[in-house]
């Protein structure tokens, strides 16, 4: 029997911990771009908040099942890397937390894709 590898467990886990403040630079330039044009600014904080809370469920849960059911988990830990890459393409490439979790993201789902 192989030994399977913690390396997706925890840069998962790392991942979704650096989104959370990246969910706030998000939101924040969200609602800018949105009072920007004129409008409320509440539609691009929820914008910029759900797509970060989706990150972070995502990276989590497969940071969770990426030892166990390493495909189902490198596969979520992928989903979350692409809401990662979003909230950057949203905070204009500037969030750092964003560039961070983007990277640990899809190390960890390359090794969680190891441990199938």
């Amino acid at each position: 029997m192989t030994k399977k590898s913690n390396v997706g467990l925890i840069l998962g886990i790392i991942g979704g911990v650096l989104l959370i403040p990246g969910i706030f630079c998000t939101a924040c330039i969200g609602a800018a771009a949105d009072i920007g044009s004129g409008g409320s600014g509440d539609g691009g904080a929820i914008v910029g908040y759900l797509i970060g809370i989706i990150g972070v469920v995502l990276s989590f849960v497969g940071a969770g099942l990426s030892k166990s059911i390493g495909l189902i988990g490198g596969s979520l830990l992928i989903g979350a890397a692409v809401f990662a890459f979003i909230g950057l393409i949203m905070s204009l490439f500037t969030s750092i937390f964003h560039w961070a979790a983007l990277i640990l993201l899809i190390i960890g789902a390359v090794y969680a894709f190891k441990n199938k």
